[in-house]
């Protein structure tokens, strides 16, 4: 018995299973690097050290609270922090085949990593698991600054826009 805890404490190329919990994963999470803003955007991909894949995330519950958490792991700001569930052309998912899927998370916002967030316990497969390429999660990590160019949303029911909504091309005036 004392040799079988000493190997479990050593250092190997495969995490830790801890049987007293069937729900643990750990994971790293990370952001694609097809993204203007390079490493504070992009498709949220984990990286899977039992198989050694990197797997996509397509959970459609996905929340800006879960947001959070990925930005806070990645050691970006959390403030301004926005998702979108989009379409991914650069992958297929009937091309990669995905030996494990992620379990999907629900956050609180104050966790340290993604792994440490509860498990959503849902039995729709279809909510989280990548069917089609129309259903990819895409993070935004912006500064924690109130406004800046990055940012988009509303500001208590107050939208920010341009003045006119008509292009001005060359040196003929916008038609107001």
């Amino acid at each position: 018995m004392e040799n079988l805890k000493k190997s479990r404490s050593r250092p190997g190329p495969f995490p830790t299973i801890r049987r007293d919990d069937p729900y643990f994963q750990t994971f790293t999470v990370s952001l694609t690097e097809n993204s203007t803003l390079s490493k504070r955007a992009g498709f949220l991909q984990f990286y899977n050290a039992t198989t050694g894949e990197i797997v996509p995330s397509c959970d459609r519950q996905f929340t800006r609270r879960n947001a959070q958490v990925v930005c806070r792991e990645l050691g970006l700001d959390t403030q301004n922090v926005y998702h979108w569930l989009t379409p991914r052309w650069d992958y297929n998912p009937r091309i990669h085949l995905v030996k494990t899927y992620m379990e999907p998370r629900e956050c609180i916002g104050t966790e340290t990593r993604l792994d440490k967030c509860n498990l959503r316990m849902t039995g729709n497969d279809s909510l989280w698991m990548c069917m089609d390429n129309e259903h990819f999660n895409y993070v935004h990590c912006g500064s924690n600054s109130s406004l800046t160019k990055e940012w988009v949303g509303n500001w208590g029911g107050i939208t920010f826009g341009e003045a006119s909504l008509e292009v001005q091309q060359g040196n003929s005036p916008a038609i107001a």
